[in-house]
């Protein structure tokens, strides 16, 4: 999987967690997963609360997949 900001409408919607970036008042930056009808910011597990992207983080523009976790993990 290619390591590279790609558009916004090409991004998962199956439950990956990606990164997602927000550039409308600083470059903001988040792991997020499409949860439905909309981006939940933070990771699964925590997936209690209403998403963050409408109020908060923004409207992403870009996805990237989330890099390999280090090796001895």
């Amino acid at each position: 999987m290619t390591q590279e900001w790609q558009p916004i409408e090409t991004a998962p919607k199956d439950g990956t967690e990606i990164l997602l970036y927000v550039g409308k008042f600083c470059d903001d930056y988040a792991v997020a997963f499409w949860y439905g009808d909309y981006w939940h910011v933070g990771l699964k597990e925590y997936a209690r609360c209403k998403d963050r992207y409408n109020f908060e983080f923004g409207k992403p523009t870009h996805w990237m997949p989330l890099p390999e976790p280090p090796n001895g993990r």
